[in-house]
């Protein structure tokens, strides 16, 4: 079980650490945008399907949507637990 809070906690860093670094990386081929893009965007694009940022101002939710949804299933674990 501790190897499900380790996956979920490591996703939500990466997402944070992808969030950021796209103020600061243009483009998403330049490291490390291009690595963590692997990673995110196969969590990312079902969100983007419901959230489209063309809709929303070009504002792309699906960071914040991912993160709260990793957030969530994080405590349902931990209350299943205990």
């Amino acid at each position: 079980m501790d190897f499900v809070f380790f996956l979920l906690r490591g996703l939500s860093f990466l997402i944070v650490v992808d969030a950021l670094s796209s103020w600061i990386v243009p483009g998403r081929d330049r490291f490390p945008r291009n690595i963590l893009g692997h990673i995110t965007e196969p969590l990312y694009r079902p969100v983007r399907r419901i959230f489209d940022p063309g809709r929303f101002g070009g504002i792309d939710f699906s960071p914040l949507v991912v993160l709260l949804t990793l957030q969530v299933a994080a405590g349902l674990l931990a209350r299943s637990i205990h």
